[in-house]
């Protein structure tokens, strides 16, 4: 019987005569029977910091948890505010790891909420876990956080005894926002001993969050908490906000290299230096599978050694497999017809890369074992000195070749030698012909009534003649003109609103030294050979500039040298807007450029290009393309109309690619071919391209997060031949084809992702591929939500998977994998779908009101089926044919034909 202290307001859940807290005697709790949104309460489950969790019926006989907290403890001005956050955060049905709030509201002035009950032990019993358990926990707990703070709802009082663990260390956070009622007492997990050091109980942040996230991992990993003072809140508090802890690294090795390093970042002191909360569960997820080979996850338990998986062939090109043949017993089935877009085609002038080495990984993330016998037994410093020795015969044989065909590689042919167009020397007087003449301040103005053309000579002896950083003023007219500056010189247009206009053939502008500044000038290449602008050394800033180029780039820049461009445009150009290589380091922002032959922007060699604001229309190329070692940061930019990719990374290069719109492409928006894993696209519009939003291949690494990627006419992301891309908080939705299709031994991890009312699947395996898909939301599609076949591997854990055309998931041709924890509903015909030798693990789903059959194994199928809840599905709950499976009584009776 549960009993209430009427002094201090405790319940307990068991009968007893007094209260532990205060002495004074009990009485059978007054709560028991009362009835509280048509729940009538019928038992005490626990105590809770701030009141009591009850146990309730609704009114279709369904138990339910009411958490009941007391109106002593909860302020008045926060009531409402919690109430409210309360009632979003029931919104939030996609994340099974966040509470199912069914209801809130107040009883008299005593707050309440009710939710689907959790029968399980707290993570507060749990002792030292292995870093790989502890990074699993970590990241699906960051990510129901992160939908959680997506909705404006912050925990503000994260601490074990608040998670509950499920089967397979699936955890469930409760106690959202229950400091904002007062102080809560939990004698073994208080909040302050994981509350971040600018800690305001009143006032949830995700940055606290976050700290006290990584406060728990460490705990969890290390067996103890680097910064509580038993018994003492005071120092505990001043802990946080002076220790720092120890690394996990240091303390557990290289297997907690990645955990280390994340919470590492989430203990810093200060709040913005922390990562966001989709930043950890991405990272930490990465740190489980950097290579995804094996597909192992720390919730898949051993196969038993019937079961074991044959060993995967050596990865070789796989032909497009034939349409799908109709399922036999089921003739509304539909298989999705193989539709795989063409790879974009590569440009002409870039010529085909090595194949790439083994690069090493991100610090986060451990190099996984090379794979094949050859490199297994290959010592490492051998390995890299034959590398090293096949690159420099390489090298030195394109280098021949490229001085005997008497070009640049990607330049063509460069100009002429420009000593004949050098500035007179300082002392060279200055010519009367042109429309500038010398001022008393040393610079130099519009002469009244000068002609309209200046020689080139003339301006070059202008520009010698003006003090060294001075400003030569330029009147607006056609200048025919080839300066080759190695000083510092100012070229500005005398009047702002009519730009001077320089024009010449071959290298109109050559910087060999100094800063050079182009304010308010055209410079127009006419014909000849090489590029506009070459910056061979020194510093080109151009404002306001207008660059077309007849033959060649409109600005090269290579060696050291710097280039800065401040708004204006490039373009047409025969080539591209803007070559970068060497050690060239370019930033350019508010730049518009149109109709150029090769890409907008390339880089190579080592160059380092920061983009923003740009608008790059249309050209015959990419309007991005980074290779080599290159690195590229484009922001907030407009990429529209581009033959070839929108934005192509390509070999060991590296981008930033951040809130920029890549769309209506003849191409893909953006493609990656290569094996560096830095390359990000953060928060980018993809939409409208013909190919894939993002393709890619060739072992790319590539992370994706928080893109919208929609209306393509392929697949929203495109992961094929070996590519294994990091893919978090995605939303992909009215693709032509798959949202996602992985092929040709890709792999992927992909995590918190939305795919929704795409024209195939939500996600779609063949042909060897491998992924671990983790909360993320599949609905809404015209085939399978999730299909994968041709001896694909999946994990799909917690997802939710409902409202598609045909099946929920559909496994055939020999597909393996996990299915743990997700949630199948509403879909057109069997919850899941197997067939044609597929053979999954599948355990603690639950699969409820599709309108065919919980489960319909079939043809030859196979697998394990394990305490799974099937409910209300149209068919049978579970239904086999020709099929061999293992399945326990919680999957509801067998009907076989």
């Amino acid at each position: 019987m549960a009993m209430a202290c009427e002094h201090c307001g405790r319940r307990y859940p068991t009968g007893g005569v007094v209260c532990r807290h205060d002495g004074q005697l009990l009485v059978p709790d007054p709560r028991v029977g009362q009835t509280v949104a048509d729940h009538r309460i019928v038992g005490l489950l626990r105590p809770h910091p701030v009141g009591a969790v009850y146990r309730v019926e609704g009114p279709d006989g369904v138990g339910r948890a009411l958490v009941w907290y007391d109106r002593s403890v909860a302020p008045d001005e926060v009531e409402a505010d919690f109430v409210e956050a309360l009632q979003a955060l029931a919104k939030l049905r996609r994340n099974r790891h966040l509470p199912t709030v069914l209801a809130a509201g107040k009883v008299g002035e005593d707050p309440y909420v009710i939710y689907a009950p959790v029968e399980a032990p707290s993570l507060g019993s749990a002792r030292r876990w292995s870093p790989g358990r502890v990074a699993a926990l970590g990241s699906a707990l960051a990510r129901a956080l992160a939908d959680a703070a997506a909705a404006g709802v912050h925990h503000g009082a994260l601490r074990p005894s608040c998670i509950y663990l499920l089967e397979g260390d699936r955890p469930r956070v409760e106690d959202f926002l229950v400091r904002q009622l007062g102080e809560v007492e939990d004698d073994d997990h208080p909040p302050w001993a994981y509350a971040a050091p600018e800690d305001d109980p009143g006032h949830p942040s995700e940055a606290g969050d976050v700290y006290a996230l990584g406060v728990m991992l460490y705990t969890l990993a290390a067996g103890e908490n680097p910064f509580r003072a038993l018994f003492d809140p005071a120092a505990s508090r001043e802990r946080h906000k002076t220790r720092v802890a120890p690394a996990l690294a240091a303390r557990l090795g290289a297997p907690a290299a990645a955990l280390s390093h994340w919470v590492e970042r989430m203990l810093a002191k200060a709040p913005g230096d922390r990562p966001t909360l989709s930043e950890v569960a991405t990272g930490l997820m990465m740190g489980l599978a950097p290579e995804l080979a094996p597909m192992t996850s720390p919730l898949l338990p051993e196969p038993e050694p019937e079961w074991v998986e044959a060993p995967e062939p050596e990865p070789e090109p796989v032909p497009e497999p034939e349409a799908e043949a109709e399922p036999e017993p089921e003739p509304d089935i539909a298989p999705e017809p193989e539709a795989e877009p063409a790879p974009a085609p590569e440009p002409a002038p870039h010529p085909a890369p090595p194949a790439p080495a083994m690069l090493v990984p991100t610090p986060e993330v451990a190099a996984a074992p090379a794979s094949g016998p050859t490199e297994a037994a290959d010592p490492g410093g051998a390995r890299a000195v034959r590398i090293l020795l096949l690159a420099g015969v390489l090298v030195a044989l394109v280098v021949a070749g490229l001085t005997v065909a008497g070009y640049l590689l990607f330049a063509g042919d460069d100009s002429p030698p420009l000593d004949e167009h050098k500035a007179a020397e300082p002392d060279a007087p200055v010519t009367a012909e042109g429309p500038v003449t010398a001022a008393p301040d040393g610079g130099l103005r519009p002469a009244p009534g000068a002609p309209a053309v200046l020689p080139g000579e003339s301006l070059a002896a202008a520009i010698a003649a003006t003090a060294p950083g001075g400003t030569v003023r330029l009147a607006p007219g056609v200048h025919p003109a080839r300066l080759s500056l190695s000083r510092s010189v100012v070229l500005a247009a005398a009047d702002p609103e009519q730009p001077a206009r320089i024009e010449g053939e071959g290298t109109v502008l050559a910087v060999g030294g100094g800063t050079v500044t182009l304010r308010g000038v055209q410079l127009h290449q006419t014909g000849g050979e090489g590029d506009a602008v070459h910056v061979r050394a020194g510093h080109l800033v151009a404002e306001a500039a207008q660059i077309q180029a007849a033959v060649g780039n409109g600005i090269r820049v290579d060696g050291a040298a710097r280039l800065t461009v401040r708004g204006g445009r490039i373009g047409p150009t025969k080539k591209s807007a803007v070559y970068a290589l060497g050690e060239a380091r370019v930033e350019v922002e508010r730049l518009r450029t149109e109709a150029t032959e090769h890409a907008a922007f390339e880089v190579a060699g080592d160059a380092r290009v920061s983009l923003r604001a740009l608008t790059l229309m249309g050209g015959e190329g990419a309007g991005v393309f980074a290779s080599d070692r290159a690195h590229v940061v484009l922001e907030d930019s407009e990429l529209t109309g581009f033959r070839l990719a929108a934005v192509e990374i390509a070999e060991e290069a590296t981008a930033e690619i951040t809130r920029n719109r890549l769309h209506h492409g003849r191409a893909s928006g953006g493609f990656v071919r290569g094996a560096s894993p830095e390359v990000r696209f953060v928060a980018n519009t993809i939409t409208h391209n013909k190919l894939a939003g993002v393709e890619l291949k060739q072992d790319a690494r590539a992370q994706l997060v928080g893109n919208t990627l929609t209306d393509g006419l392929g697949s929203g992301i495109y992961v094929h031949s070996g590519a294994a891309p990091v893919l978090s908080h995605n939303t992909l939705s009215r693709n032509a084809l798959a949202g996602l299709e992985l092929k040709g031994s890709g792999r992927a991890v992909v995590s918190g992702n939305h795919f929704e009312g795409n024209g195939g699947s939500g996600i779609y395996a063949h042909a060897q591929a491998r992924a671990v898909a983790v909360g993320n939301t599949v609905t809404k599609h015209s085939k399978a939500g999730v299909k994968a076949g041709a001896g694909t591997r999946l994990e799909l854990i917690d997802n939710v998977v409902e409202a598609n055309g045909e099946a929920g998931i559909f496994l055939f041709e020999g597909a393996q994998g996990l299915l743990l924890g997700n949630l199948i509903r509403r879909n057109a015909f069997a919850g899941l779908e197997v067939r044609e030798r597929a053979d999954p693990e599948v355990r603690g789903n639950v699969i409820e009101a599709n309108k065919g059959s919980g489960i319909y194994v079939h043809h030859a199928g196979r697998g394990r089926y394990v305490g799974n809840r099937l409910v209300e599905n149209g068919g049978t709950p579970f239904r086999q044919v020709d099929a061999q499976v293992i399945q326990d009584e919680n999957n509801g009776p067998t009907v076989q034909p």
